[in-house]
């Protein structure tokens, strides 16, 4: 009897499952392609709600794109990447959006798997490669429409020469902005960095190894062999507060989950905006002529160098940026390390000239592989520069503990809890030993941040502290507000917004001026016009009032040092969180 109902029980399963797998696999409509009214071959279409998908594969290989499986194992798994014309996108099974040269896009609707194929809203195919359809069920016609692309300068022709010469096959790229809220709310990065609100990001985009098969995760990140080199020339941006260049280490393959673990740390002292001032000795460091070689191996340093002197760029405007192969699991396989090259500026003096920054860098980016063997000699890890000058803002202590008794009692309705700043960011080279997520930290810097708090529709904060810019530890100081569990910044208010903020609170106080107060609120505060005022909408552009949060602070550059300035040698920002 058992074994009669399980029969029957089976027979079951296989009929609905029968049923569903008829319901649920598309019938797809092969069809000739045509592209600028020449037979290519045959692709895959499929209609649905007035949506046109198509074989993304066959689609990107007949325009003679470098489409790759973004995958470790199963073929389509995470999506498919397109390498063409210099420009970058990445589509992915499921997913409302796409990521278009740099930009979030939507798509008319997400790209499915089915038959082992992906398939792609065209009307997307067709924004990436610039071209127009025509689609009669029989045929579809493909019309380019070519852009004109800007002529490469003399000397940056001659360098690719020189290169090719000397048996490297170059590879072009480009740079891009990226928004780190967008790429999260597309769900395309598992947070959102800890963002430093109102900046801009800058991001190289390079091609994968010409030997291989599959894609990065994302077109911003890239897998690179020992003797390889990422080489970008160009100029430094328009006059802003600072800037700076750097690789990081990404993600790495852990043995022990079978799965990828996202670090994002620093690998070393970044080249940044005094650096730049040191060696060309000038305190004008903006449009610059600079080349920066990010590589692990002193051989091809050497040989990109002497191709670029040949080339005619000066030997003093060209920069290393060591990648410390000891630490590092360099290679082009699955289960090598990922990295990414981070451009950050922040603060620009005109803001025509920073849009015009954003749009278009101007920088040439390429990816230098050696087409025969190189000697390996790498680069020994270079020492750190040294935190701290020894001169502390103790000073500012009976001051400071003054403000904030002053704080307090300007708000006797309200219970005030007081928060402490501490440490926030570890260094790259810990975080890179126990495989922490430092979300892209930088020597620069200074990270401190509160405890978490709940912050509710009544309640506000008061955020105060010693303006380190004023006190002369930092180059420029900020802070935002960020969601604990997916590190989403909102504000970015600095010492240009909050300098002179507490003269108010510190009547006959010498150092008054040196002080800050910022009012943070879900709604305006009456009598004041110092307030961020925080989103309660939806993650990641607001905090919804049920979410934990907390605030950040930044403090970049102490001057007289190319790093950011010591925890122990700062007084440390303070928040009051004041709720009925």
């Amino acid at each position: 009897m058992f074994a009669k109902r399980m029969i029957c029980f089976c027979s079951l399963v296989i009929a609905i499952l029968l049923v569903f797998s008829e319901e649920t696999i598309p019938a797809l409509n092969l069809v000739d392609l045509q592209i600028d009214h020449q037979q290519v071959t045959q692709i895959e279409v499929f209609e649905k709600e007035g949506v046109l998908f198509v074989n993304h594969m066959t689609f990107s290989q007949s325009l003679e794109s470098r489409a790759l499986p973004v995958v470790y194992s199963q073929a389509f798994s995470y999506g498919i990447s397109d390498y063409w014309n210099n420009t970058f996108s990445l589509v992915v099974p499921g997913y409302q959006y796409a990521i278009e040269n740099g930009v979030v896009t939507k798509l008319e609707a997400p790209a499915f798997v089915t038959q082992e194929k992906m398939l792609t809203p065209l009307s997307y195919l067709c924004s990436f490669f610039n071209a127009s359809y025509a689609y009669d069920g029989k045929t579809l016609a493909i019309s380019l429409h070519p852009s004109e692309q800007p002529e490469i300068p003399q000397t940056i022709r001659q360098f690719i020469a020189e290169l090719e010469k000397s048996d490297f096959i170059v590879t072009r790229g480009n740079m891009a902005q990226a928004n780190p809220l967008d790429l999260f709310a597309a769900r395309f990065t598992p947070d959102c960095n800890g963002n430093n609100a109102g900046n801009p990001y800058v991001l190289i985009q390079i091609p994968p190894h010409p030997e291989q098969t599959f894609a990065n995760k994302l077109p911003f990140t890239y897998r690179l062999d020992d003797n390889e080199a990422i080489v970008i020339v160009g100029r430094t941006p328009p006059a802003c507060e600072f800037f700076s260049y750097r690789s990081y280490l990404l993600n790495r393959f852990s043995y022990e989950t079978l799965s990828r673990n996202k670090i994002f740390a620093s690998l070393g002292d970044t080249l940044n905006i005094a650096h730049i001032q040191q060696a060309f000795n000038n305190p004008d460091p903006y449009q610059q002529p600079i080349m920066i070689i990010s590589t692990a191996n002193q051989p091809t340093n050497e040989m990109i160098r002497n191709a670029a002197k040949r080339s005619g760029i000066p030997n003093e405007t060209i920069f290393t940026d060591i990648i410390p192969e000891s630490i590092v699991n360099m290679g082009i396989q699955p289960n090598d390390d990922e990295f990414l090259f981070l451009h950050r500026t922040t603060h620009f003096m005109d803001e025509t000239a920073m849009q015009s920054f954003l749009n278009n860098p101007g920088y040439y980016i390429f990816r230098i592989t050696p087409a025969k063997d190189i000697n390996e000699l790498f680069f020994p890890i270079p020492e750190l520069t040294i935190r701290g000058t020894g001169e502390t803002e103790m000073a500012y202590t009976t001051a400071m503990e003054r403000l904030q008794r002053e704080i307090i009692n300007r708000f006797p309705d309200y219970s005030p809890t007081v928060f402490y700043s501490s440490t926030w960011l570890t260094e790259g080279y810990e975080a890179i030993q126990k495989r922490l997520n430092v979300m892209g930290e930088s020597r620069d810097a200074l990270y401190t941040r509160t405890d978490d708090f709940l912050l509710g529709e009544d309640d506000f904060l008061v955020v105060f502290g010693v303006n380190h810019h004023a006190s002369g530890k930092a180059l420029y100081s900020n802070f935002s507000i960020y969601g604990s569990q997916y590190c989403n910044g909102q504000g970015g208010i600095s010492n240009h917004q909050y300098a002179q903020t507490a003269l108010d609170y510190l009547p006959n106080e010498p150092l008054a001026g040196d002080f800050y107060v910022w009012l943070v609120s879900r709604k305006p505060v009456a009598g004041f016009d110092n307030v961020l005022i925080l989103p309660s909408t939806s993650i990641p552009y607001g905090i919804p009032l049920e979410r934990r949060a907390f605030i950040g602070f930044r403090s970049y550059l102490e001057p007289g040092n190319t790093v950011g300035p010591l925890t122990s040698e700062i007084m440390v920002d303070r928040v009051i969180l004041f709720s009925k």
